[in-house]
C-alpha cells in the first residue's frame, strides 16, 4: 500500500464477494482510519469503470459488479482530509478473488428405475482454506447443509446420498470459502446440475377384446422390438405374445424392460362373455311315417344342418340334426339330437275266417309285444263265436300297426265258382280243374267227394285240401259226361258241384233234334261242321225201318217226301256212332 500523507491511512477491503449465477453480485470495500479517521472525510477520486458505489459510515460499498474479473486487481484511490485541512490521496490495489469452483456430479449412473441418486461435490481446496456447501433445488429449497462440518482438507469429496429424483430434477450447489487468514468467508460459487431420468418406450399392446367362453385370443406387445425382457401377470413367461382362453374376464399386465434398464407397463383386459347353452327339444324316436317337431333354444339366431333358420323344424327321417345357436353377444354354440325311426310292427291275424254256428273260433295276432283288439281284449289270442270284422292294434317299441280279419258263418257258397261248369277234354290227356274258389284258405277244412260218374273209361281224382280235380279220358266220346261233386266245409255244410265234360273234337258238332220247313223252307237233314262229310248216316222211321243210308254224307237228305213224325239216325264218325232222334214237323 502506498501512503502519500502524514496520516497513517490505508484502504482495507472489508469484504470482497464475487457471486456467480445471480445470487448476489455486490462487492463491498471499506476504508479504515486507524488514527481516528472519519470515513466521511474520504473523497473517492477514482473507481474501476463500470462500478457503482455508495458511501456509508463504514466506507464505500461497491455494487453491481459488471467488470470482467480478468481486470482484477483494481486501483482504488481516495482523497482524505487531514486535521490540517489538507487532502491526501491514498490509493490501494484491491483484488477481487474468486473462490475455488465446486461442481456437482452424479455418483453412478441414472437409470429409468432410479428414484434416488448420490451426488458428489468435486472441488480443490488450497491449504488453509475451508468450504461450506449448501445443496438446494432449483426453486431455492435447502436440501443439505455442511455448515456444521466445513471442509479443511485438500481435494476432498462430499457426497449427498439418496437424494430424491424426479424426471428433470434440478439442483444448485452454493459453496462458500474462507481465505484462511481472517477466517471469514472470502468468496462463493454456484454450481447448477440438471438430471433427467431416461424415459422408457411406452408399451403398445393389442387392444382390449371380448371373447366368448371357449374361444381364444392372442395378446401381443406390438412394439416388442424395443424391449429385451417381459414379465407378465398372470405369469406367461418371458414372451412378447401368447394365446389365452380364459374362462372369466381377466386383466393381463406386462412390465417390459429395455436394454438400458428402462421399464414400461401396460395392461390388456380380456372380457369373457358367459357360455351359452344350446338345446334341442323333441322326440328322440319316432315311428315310420310319423314326424316330430325339433325346437332349438338358448339364443336369438339358429342355423340347422338342414339349412333352416327358424327355431324349429319338422323331421320324419332318421338322422342326426344339429343347430348352431347365436346369442346377443354373437357367441356361438351347437346342439345335436339323434332322431331314430322305428319300423312299424307287422300286424298279422291268423285263424280261419269261418265260424260254425254254436262253436268258437280262435284268432291269434302276431308281430308285436302288445295287442289291443276291437273287442277290448289285450291278449295275443281271442276266442270268437260271432261273425264280423275283427281288428287288432299291435304295438312294438311304441309303434303300432293294425290288421283286420273278416269272419263269417258257413260260407260254402263262396267256395264255388259256379254250381255248374263245363270243361273240354281230349282223349289220352290229363286235365286239372279247381273246384274251390279264390276265397278258399288252407286253414279251412274242406271235404270233396265224387257223387257219380257215367263213364267207366273216365279217370278222376280229387285233392281235397287244394280242391284240384284231375281228369283223364281213355277214349273219345260224343255224348257229354256229367260229373257231380259234393264239397263240405268244417261246419258240415255241403254243396253240390256239377261239371260237364265235352270231347274237344266234337265241341262244334251240330246234331239237329227236329226238321221243319217253316223256318227256312228247307227239309234237309243237315249236320255241321263241313268235315262231317266223311261220316256215315243211317236214318230209321219210328218202326225201326231203314229209310236212308249214305257213306260220305254231304247233308243232301231231303225229308220233303216223308210224313211228319219221329225219326231216328245213326251218325258214324271217327269210329264212333252217335244215335239221336229228331222230329219232322209240317
Amino acid at each position: 500500500m502506498e501512503v502519500q500523507s502524514s496520516l497513517n491511512l490505508e484502504i482495507v477491503p472489508k469484504e470482497v464477494h464475487l457471486y456467480r449465477d445471480g445470487l448476489n453480485e455486490d462487492l463491498a470495500v471499506s476504508v479504515v482510519d486507524r488514527l481516528d479517521f472519519m470515513p466521511q472525510q474520504a473523497i473517492w477520486e477514482s473507481h474501476p469503470a463500470g462500478l457503482d458505489y455508495d458511501i456509508t459510515e463504514e466506507g464505500v460499498l461497491i455494487k453491481n459488479t459488471t467488470s470482467d474479473i480478468s481486470n482484477s486487481p483494481y486501483q482504488l484511490c481516495a482523497s482524505v482530509l487531514d486535521s490540517s485541512g489538507c487532502y491526501t490521496k491514498v490509493c490501494e490495489k484491491v483484488e477481487f478473488l474468486e473462490g475455488p469452483k465446486a461442481s456437482l456430479l452424479v455418483i453412478g449412473s441414472v437409470q429409468c428405475t432410479t428414484s434416488h441418486v448420490n451426488l458428489g461435490i468435486n472441488t480443490v481446496l488450497l491449504p488453509g482454506q475451508n468450504a461450506v456447501f449448501k445443496l438446494l433445488d432449483c426453486d431455492g429449497n435447502l436440501l443439505y447443509d455442511t455448515s456444521g462440518n466445513p471442509y479443511i482438507h485438500y481435494n476432498q469429496f462430499e457426497i449427498f446420498k439418496n437424494v430424491p429424483l424426479t424426471n428433470g430434477s434440478c439442483f444448485k450447489l452454493a459453496s462458500f470459502f474462507t481465505d484462511g487468514l481472517l477466517q471469514e468467508f472470502g468468496g462463493s460459487y454456484i454450481s447448477t446440475l440438471e438430471i433427467s431420468i431416461p424415459q422408457g418406450v411406452p408399451v403398445v399392446l393389442t387392444p382390449d377384446t371380448t371373447i366368448c367362453t371357449g374361444q381364444s385370443t392372442t395378446i401381443k406387445v406390438v412394439n416388442a422390438a424395443s424391449y429385451s425382457a417381459f414379465s407378465w401377470q398372470p405369469p406367461q413367461g418371458n414372451v412378447s405374445s401368447f394365446t389365452v382362453s380364459p374362462v372369466t374376464t381377466t386383466q393381463y399386465s406386462v412390465t417390459a424392460t429395455q436394454s438400458n434398464g428402462c421399464t414400461a407397463t401396460g395392461t390388456v383386459t380380456v372380457t369373457v362373455n358367459p357360455k351359452i347353452t344350446g338345446r334341442i327339444s323333441g322326440k328322440d324316436v319316432i315311428c315310420a311315417g310319423d314326424s316330430t317337431v325339433l325346437t332349438a333354444s338358448g339364443g336369438i339366431k339358429y342355423l340347422w344342418n338342414t339349412g333352416a333358420t327358424t327355431d324349429h323344424i319338422i323331421v320324419k327321417n332318421e338322422d342326426q340334426y344339429t343347430v348352431t345357436v347365436t346369442d346377443l353377444s354373437e357367441c356361438i354354440t351347437t346342439a345335436a339330437k339323434q332322431v331314430s325311426v322305428t319300423p312299424l310292427p307287422s300286424a298279422v291275424i291268423s285263424g280261419i275266417n269261418m265260424i260254425c254256428t254254436g262253436k268258437n273260433n280262435m284268432l291269434t295276432a302276431s308281430g308285436g309285444d302288445d295287442f289291443l283288439w276291437n273287442t277290448g281284449q289285450r291278449s295275443p289270442s281271442i276266442l270268437i263265436n260271432t261273425s264280423g270284422i275283427y281288428t287288432v292294434t299291435v304295438t312294438s317299441k311304441n309303434c303300432t300297426s293294425t290288421a283286420h280279419k273278416v269272419v263269417e258263418f258257413s260260407y260254402s257258397s263262396l267256395l264255388l265258382r259256379s254250381k255248374v261248369d263245363t270243361m273240354y277234354i281230349k282223349a289220352g290227356q290229363t286235365y286239372l280243374y279247381t273246384l274251390l274258389s279264390d276265397s278258399y284258405s288252407e286253414e279251412d277244412s274242406i271235404k270233396i267227394r265224387q257223387i257219380n260218374t257215367h263213364e267207366a273209361f273216365l279217370k278222376t281224382h280229387s285233392m281235397d285240401q287244394k280242391g284240384l280235380l284231375s281228369i283223364e279220358s281213355e277214349k273219345s266220346f260224343v255224348k257229354n259226361i256229367e260229373l257231380a261233386y259234393e264239397i263240405c266245409d268244417r261246419c258240415g255244410k255241403c254243396v253240390t258241384r256239377k261239371l260237364i265234360l265235352i270231347d274237344e273234337q266234337f265241341k262244334d258238332i251240330f246234331l239237329p233234334s227236329f226238321i221243319t220247313p217253316f223256318a227256312n223252307g228247307n227239309t234237309h237233314l243237315k249236320f255241321s261242321p263241313d268235315q262231317l262229310k266223311e261220316a256215315e248216316l243211317w236214318v230209321f222211321n219210328q218202326l225201326g225201318q231203314l229209310i236212308y243210308y249214305k257213306k260220305g254224307y254231304d247233308n243232301s237228305l231231303d225229308m220233303e217226301a216223308y210224313p211228319a213224325g219221329v225219326y231216328y239216325y245213326i251218325l258214324g264218325i271217327s269210329g264212333m256212332k252217335i244215335k239221336r232222334a229228331f222230329v219232322l214237323v209240317r
